[in-house]
């Protein structure tokens, strides 16, 4: 099963809690692997996945995030008709391996969130816009996603 978990506030997140930040780090090695090796900064926002893949091989380019001109995001869950809209964003489907991939294609493209309605599917997304430096998640009723907030901050 897949996981996210996203941070967003004013102070530095402490990197003893949780070693992710939101600098676009990919690797397919477990997660306890990877996390026990990797060396960062912290930074005020961070997005983290682990994928158990639904489409598509286990190779780098698929892994989460996804990182494009305008936004990074990461996604769970699995879209029925990604593929059939792409077109409408003027997308090919040649350009992309996976249906998270081709669904921040179209954010990236459009910075328009209401074109998640378009998309049919179970999905919990977290993406920040660089631009803005926002953070924004969203959930349909076929996957979980909880958030709190601590000090300022939004925690999973």
């Amino acid at each position: 099963m897949c996981g996210i978990v996203a941070y967003s506030g004013e102070d530095n997140f402490n990197p003893d809690k949780i070693k992710l930040s939101l600098g676009v780090v990919k690797n397919i090695t477990e997660a306890k692997v990877f996390l026990n090796k990797m060396d960062f900064e912290p930074e005020k926002q961070f997005m983290g996945h682990v994928r158990s893949k639904t489409s598509g091989y286990n190779i780098l380019k698929n892994a989460h995030p996804f990182d494009f001109d305008h936004l990074v995001g990461i996604h769970n869950g699995t879209l029925d008709n990604i593929w059939s809209i792409l077109p409408e964003f003027e997308l090919s489907s040649a350009n992309y391996n996976v249906d998270s991939e081709a669904l921040f294609a179209i954010l990236n493209k459009t910075l328009e969130p209401k074109n998640i309605a378009k998309i049919i599917g179970s999905m919990a997304l977290v993406w920040h816009y660089k631009k803005t430096g926002n953070l924004y998640i969203y959930r349909n009723d076929e996957r979980p996603l909880y958030y709190g907030f601590i000090d300022k901050g939004v925690q999973k």
